[in-house]
């Protein structure tokens, strides 16, 4: 019996170094993001529509919406 607790006690200590691992290489609140720029070509661009929106602000610059 002594001998399965132990392998038990073994494999919980190795899943709790991965699972750290795991959280630390990809963490929720730090992303990483990578930057690529993509050239557009003229004949790929087609404006359908254009929108202005005006989100308005209060006389101590906080949002009202």
């Amino acid at each position: 019996m002594k001998g399965i607790e132990q392998d038990v006690a073994e494999l919980e200590a190795e899943l709790a170094e991965e699972v750290g691992e795991l959280e630390e290489k990809f963490d929720v609140n730090s992303p990483r993001f990578d930057t690529e720029s993509i050239k557009s070509y003229k004949k790929d661009i087609d404006v359908k529509s254009v929108s202005l929106v005006w989100l308005p602000y209060d006389q101590d610059d906080k949002p009202v919406w």
